[in-house]
């Protein structure tokens, strides 16, 4: 296993895959995935080593002064990850043993794949957060919580799915127009009342938008981006609500809903955490990606 202390380089990874074939490694974005991944691996008795994505150097993995500088300005994990399985797909050849890429399918359904070789892999849904986003793991993590008064995990879906499918439009939306736009903070945006009932709405969302002095021509394309998203929202209509969703928004956004309903010191990262604990291997066999991981290796 890999001294999390000290960062591989990408060709030291692909010497060591050359030369010991039969290790197993996931490469993961972070170390909430990594929980998931790691629970899921051991209650399986799979033999994988994880690891997060801040384990590897991956600097070099930038290699023109472009590239470099969009470094400098914090590259998102999901981007090293991509990088790093081109890299091994180049490095290595074709995928031929148990290694992993894997990340968030974010929005890519509707804006397609940028990277696609043998070593990547996406979530089944948009998000990691996805896997917990669904009845059974809900009433499990609800009850846990809340007790007899918890809401189901049908009632929590209902309520929750429509405020995280409008935080997404809003966000591939402003990505869209303009994704130097900085976003508006979600509690200032949505809000639950006690029964879980929600209030948003996108005008709001513009009008705040537009008074950070740092989103310069908001006001200028109001209507495009009012045009924009509801092109979005017509085309993700009757869409799988996980493949709509962004799990940073869902964390905050159930973290909101859950103080409504009592849990007043709980906070974002420790619910993205035991929702991640809360989900058994069982709940995670049916879908592609955990299959895959669990076969490579029988």
């Amino acid at each position: 296993m890999i001294d999390s202390d000290y960062k591989r380089t990408p060709k030291e990874l692909v010497a060591r895959y050359k030369f010991e074939p039969s290790i197993h490694d996931l490469y993961v974005e972070g170390m909430a995935d990594k929980v998931l991944f790691l629970n899921y691996i051991r209650s399986r008795s799979l033999k994988y080593n994880v690891y997060p994505i801040e384990t590897v150097e991956t600097k070099s993995l930038f290699k023109d002064s472009q590239d470099i500088a969009g470094y400098k300005e914090n590259v998102g994990n999901k981007e090293k990850i991509e990088r790093l399985s081109a890299f091994f797909e180049e490095g290595i050849g074709a995928r031929s043993q148990c290694v992993f890429c894997i990340c968030d399918r974010d929005h890519d359904t509707f804006f397609g794949e940028k990277v696609t070789n043998s070593y990547l892999r996406k979530t089944d849904f948009a998000a990691l957060e996805s896997y917990v986003f669904e009845e059974k793991v809900l009433n499990k993590f609800l009850f846990g919580l809340l007790r007899d008064k918890a809401p189901s995990g049908t009632k929590a879906i209902a309520d929750l799915s429509p405020v995280v499918q409008f935080l997404f439009l809003v966000r591939i939306t402003r990505y869209t127009i303009n994704n130097s736009w900085v976003p508006v903070d979600i509690d200032r945006v949505i809000s639950f009342d006690k029964n879980g009932n929600s209030t948003f709405d996108l005008e709001e969302y513009l009008t705040k938008l537009t008074s950070n002095h740092k989103n310069v021509g908001v006001a200028k394309h109001r209507q495009d981006f009012i045009k924009q998203y509801s092109l979005f929202e017509t085309n993700t209509s009757g869409i799988d609500y996980r493949y709509v969703m962004h799990g940073h928004d869902f964390g905050i956004a159930i973290n909101l809903y859950l103080k409504k309903l009592g849990c007043e010191h709980v906070t974002s990262d420790f619910i993205e955490r035991v929702l991640l604990l809360t989900v058994d291997a069982e709940d995670l066999d049916k879908y592609a990606l955990f299959r895959e991981i669990a076969q490579c290796v029988r």
